[in-house]
């Protein structure tokens, strides 16, 4: 069944720009600046950067090319650079193709960057991944169209090396990342980066010198349908409120706490009976001491 025309057309426009589209465009913008189409590259570009769901990479191409042209037309160059250093400090051209003069514009500003954007990230205590390992869900909550990727460098707790792991930011600002190999009953250290495209990095919760605990950060579980919380050093299960709750309605419960009831009901009787008649008075080394 064919869709309608109206349809189809919303359809398309509420569609989000994916990766490959954004890649065509950039191919065509680039081949209209190397054509000194500088006006309709320049309203390309912009119509590139205006959308919000534009990869941090891409975005970074478009402000490059852009940069570019305004060096080519000598007005507002620096301005264009300032924007896309502070997007990525790491930024190197990608065109083989442009002059020295450019090429020099870029590699000043790279030499004395200006501030970086401000990123921000948080996350989830790490649990048991179902594909095996220890999952981290980390967000970036703010700066999140310069993020390229999240990366996160762990070891088990006195070692000496970090292991990296990393993982393209989603659409939505997050990414879900799987330390294989890494298990809650080893006491897991590790630090979190915001990475640009370059790979430098934007933004850091914790750091090589004082890494995040991931003893601190325990998991909940449910093992034989009751809640406990595991200890990631592998020690016993420490049942949570819900868990006692549930203790408190099991028959077997009440039958044992009955059982020490009744024994020790037991041993104060046999006790107060085995002695017979009156106490004697207790002895001290200057005698006998009466009872008043």
């Amino acid at each position: 069944m064919l869709m309608p025309l109206g349809i189809f057309c919303l359809a398309m426009l509420s569609t989000p720009a994916s990766a490959q589209d954004a890649a065509q465009t950039l191919t065509r913008i680039r081949e209209q600046a190397l054509h000194a189409e500088y006006e309709e590259a320049t309203s390309a570009l912009d119509r590139l950067l205006a959308r919000d769901n534009l990869a941090a990479s891409d975005r970074n191409d478009a402000l490059e090319i852009l940069a570019t042209i305004r060096i080519a037309e000598r007005s507002g160059a620096e301005q264009v650079l300032e924007d896309l250093y502070r997007r990525d400090p790491g930024h190197r051209v990608t065109d083989p193709n442009v002059s020295p003069v450019v090429l020099d514009a870029f590699n000043r500003m790279r030499a004395n960057p200006p501030s970086v954007v401000a990123v921000e990230l948080d996350h989830d205590p790490p649990v048991t991944s179902t594909r095996g390992g220890v999952a981290l869900h980390v967000r970036v909550t703010r700066g999140a169209d310069a993020v390229d990727g999240v990366q996160v460098s762990h070891r088990r707790a006195g070692e000496d090396a970090f292991e990296r792991t990393h993982e393209p930011l989603g659409s939505d600002g997050s990414a879900t990342v799987i330390l294989l190999g890494r298990t809650m009953a080893e006491p897991l250290e590790y630090y979190i980066e915001a990475l640009a495209p370059s790979e430098t990095p934007l933004g850091r919760l914790g750091s090589p010198i004082e890494p995040l605990d991931g003893g601190t950060q325990r998991t909940i579980a449910r093992q034989d349908g009751a809640i406990v919380v595991l200890p990631p050093n592998g020690g016993p299960a420490t049942p949570t409120d819900d868990d006692a709750d549930g203790i408190l309605t099991q028959w077997w419960f009440w039958t044992a706490a009955g059982a020490v009831v009744v024994g020790a009901v037991l041993v104060i009787v046999l006790a107060s009976s085995s002695g017979g008649g009156e106490a004697d008075p207790p002895s001290t080394t200057l005698g006998e001491l009466p009872f008043r």
